[in-house]
C-alpha cells in the first residue's frame, strides 16, 4: 500500500462525518477537553480507542463509554505527549528566559553575547522540535499497539519504524499540523467549532496511526473506498 492509501487523509475526513452520531461524540469529548489533565487523559484514552480501529479496520471516532477504563487506558499516551513533545518543547523556551534574565541590566554583556546565545537556543529549539515531529508519532504507534509505557522509549523500534514508514508517518503529522491550525484559525469552527474541531483532529490522527501500524506488521488495513460503502457505525 502506498502512503496515500495507508493514511487516506480526504477519505478519512468524510469517514467521520459519515458516523451518525459524530455530533455527539465530539460534543462529549470538548466537555472532557475542558477539564484539565483528568480530562485530557481521558482524551488519550480515547485517542487509544480510535487507535484500535484503525488498526482494526473500523471507522473511526469511538464513543467516550466507560470513561474510568479510558482513563486508566489514558495514561501512557498522555505521559508520551508530555516527555516526547512538551518537556522537550518548554526546555529551549526555559532555557531562553534564563539566558535572558541573566543579561538583564548588563548592557556590555547583552551585547556582547546574548544575541549569539539566542540565535543557539533557536537552533537548539528547532531541531529538538523536529526531532519530536520524527519520533513523537513512532512512540504513539508503539503505545497504542502495546498500551504500555515502556513502549515510548523503545528506540530501535522507534527507529525502525520512522525508518520503514516516515512518509505514512509524515501524512498522519501533516494532517495533525494543518488540521490544528484550521482548528485555532476557527475554519473548522464554524462547522463544529473550536474545542470539537480539535478533538475530531486528534482522533482522526490516532485512527491513522492505527492504520500505519496495521501496515507495518504485515496485515493492510482495508482501503477506505471499502470503509465509506459500508453505512455509517454506531460501534464504540
Amino acid at each position: 500500500m502506498t502512503a496515500g492509501e495507508i493514511v487516506p487523509i480526504e477519505g478519512a475526513i468524510r469517514l467521520a462525518f459519515r458516523d451518525p452520531r459524530w455530533g455527539r461524540k465530539l460534543l462529549a469529548g470538548s466537555l472532557w477537553a475542558l477539564v484539565p489533565v483528568l480530562g485530557w487523559i481521558v482524551l488519550c484514552g480515547w485517542c487509544q480507542r480510535a487507535f484500535e480501529r484503525g488498526r482494526d479496520g473500523r471507522p473511526p471516532l469511538p464513543t467516550f463509554e466507560r470513561p474510568v477504563k479510558l482513563f486508566v487506558d489514558g495514561v501512557a499516551g498522555f505521559t508520551t505527549v508530555l516527555l516526547w513533545f512538551v518537556l522537550p518543547v518548554l526546555s529551549p523556551l526555559l532555557l531562553t528566559l534564563l539566558v535572558t534574565s541573566s543579561a538583564w541590566g548588563q548592557e556590555i554583556a547583552l551585547s556582547r553575547w546574548y544575541l549569539p546565545a539566542a540565535l543557539l537556543v533557536a537552533l537548539v529549539a528547532g531541531g529538538v522540535v523536529l526531532v519530536s515531529l520524527k519520533a513523537l508519532p513512532a512512540a504513539l504507534v508503539g503505545v497504542g499497539a502495546t498500551g504500555r509505557l515502556w513502549a515510548a522509549f523503545d528506540l530501535p523500534a522507534i527507529t525502525r519504524l520512522v525508518r520503514e514508514a516516515f512518509k505514512p508517518l509524515l501524512y498522519a503529522v501533516v494532517f495533525y499540523l494543518l488540521s490544528q491550525a484550521l482548528a485555532q484559525l476557527a475554519l473548522l469552527a464554524a462547522v463544529v467549532g473550536i474545542v470539537p474541531a480539535l478533538v475530531w483532529n486528534h482522533g482522526l490522527t490516532a485512527w491513522m496511526l492505527g492504520r500505519v501500524h496495521a501496515a507495518h506488521v504485515g496485515t493492510p488495513p482495508p482501503p477506505i473506498e471499502d470503509l465509506l460503502r459500508c453505512p455509517g457505525t454506531r460501534s464504540s
